[in-house]
């Protein structure tokens, strides 16, 4: 419980082990004037609600996901849907939101977008060149094709994932054909892996054909340090800092799971690489 702009406020977490309790709560103890439900895929809390204080009952809906109708429900239910006829109000947070109820749920609602960054006026704090472009739970619902998108446009700029519930296989793989380039000093760059964030590494700062390419957490070494150099035929070769040798695949294999290497540069297929968008 707490006060905020004179409302006494009575929270309740959607814990179905004390259901019971808070039944008893809501109709006997807190005797509310309004009562807020969210995120309730189950619909008991709702009901619930709806029982105690049926004409004022608001629903705030974050995320299409956990409504129980319209093609990005995580489970569609007729009978759960008409719970939501019965509402007083709902109460969107984008302007998506409220286009996916009035198409899907023939439901009317209102916009209202939360100050989840404080108040205004905000500082300017886009900078490219610090910290990441983060995106938390990466997974289709999200938007990773986007996210996954973006990366692979803006090669320089890093960019992190931190995997949830929602990352599935398939999400992982995407995330994984993703490199963006740090650049250190004077035209050479670290080489990042967005799914493990570990960098192209040549192990044990050899400068020996053949030594073997490994990711390894980023660090200072001019062996995680290489220079891309465009060719004539549109690929790049990436030139190790170190030794000045070229990342090549070994015996020029075209199979999945091929060794990569460093090497003198020989001018062959194998150390040719295409930078995609």
């Amino acid at each position: 419980m707490y006060r905020l702009n004179g409302v006494t406020v009575y929270a309740v977490l959607p814990d179905l082990k004390i259901l019971s309790r808070v039944q008893q709560q809501v109709m006997h103890t807190f005797q509310a004037d309004w009562t807020i439900v969210t995120e309730d895929r189950s619909c008991l809390w709702l009901e619930l609600a709806l029982e105690h204080n049926p004409r004022r009952v608001i629903y705030l809906a974050h995320s299409q996901a956990t409504l129980p109708f319209g093609p990005e429900a995580f489970e569609r239910d007729s009978f759960k849907t008409a719970v939501y006829a019965r509402l007083a109000h709902i109460i969107v947070v984008s302007t998506y939101m409220q286009d996916y109820l009035a198409r899907w749920g023939d439901l009317a609602s209102d916009g209202l977008r939360f100050p989840a960054y404080g108040q205004g006026p905000y500082p300017f704090l886009a900078n490219f060149e610090a910290g990441y472009v983060t995106m938390i739970n990466p997974s289709l619902l999200k938007g990773a094709p986007i996210f996954s998108a973006l990366a692979k446009s803006m090669p320089e700029t890093e960019f992190a994932v931190v995997p949830s519930w929602g990352t599935t296989v398939r999400d992982r793989t995407l995330l994984e054909t993703i490199w963006t380039f740090q650049h250190t000093d004077n035209g050479w760059y670290r080489v990042i892996s967005q799914a493990s964030n570990k960098v192209i590494d040549v192990a044990a700062n050899s400068v020996a054909d053949g030594a073997n390419i490994q990711q390894w957490t980023a660090g200072t070494g001019a062996n995680q340090q290489w220079r891309i150099e465009t060719l004539g035929d549109g690929s790049v070769r990436l030139v190790a800092r170190h030794s000045g040798k070229v990342l090549d695949v070994a015996a020029g294999s075209a199979a999945d799971g091929a060794n990569i290497q460093q090497w003198t540069w020989n001018s062959s297929n194998a150390q040719r690489f295409l930078i995609s968008n």
